[in-house]
């Protein structure tokens, strides 16, 4: 599957709020200062993000929250479809975060 043309998937990662924190620390709060969101969504929704003891904190979703979406019968078929939903529900996230 292609990436959104928008997207910059080279180094992204060392442009990202959590860089360097450890994963307990990786929190909602600290995706929501996170201007590279999208491309981590991305890279967490096409590459296997698993870890021994799970999914992580990506783009304000818990790995749980993104695979509710990934895997819904009517994104069989439209992967982008998943992701356009998912970088909606980062973004309402992103959001309330903000506002408190």
């Amino acid at each position: 599957m292609k990436a959104p043309r928008d997207l910059n998937l080279k180094g992204w990662w060392h442009k990202a709020a959590c860089k360097g924190l450890p994963l307990k620390n990786v929190t909602t709060e600290v995706c929501a200062r996170c201007d590279i969101y999208r491309e981590c969504l991305w890279s967490a929704m096409t590459e296997d993000d698993r870890l021994d003891y799970g999914m992580f904190m990506r783009a304000g979703l818990t790995g749980h929250r993104r695979d509710l979406i990934w895997f819904k019968k009517q994104y069989h078929n439209n992967k982008m479809g998943a992701f356009a939903e998912a970088c909606g529900k980062a973004k309402e996230l992103r959001v309330s975060i903000v506002r408190r």
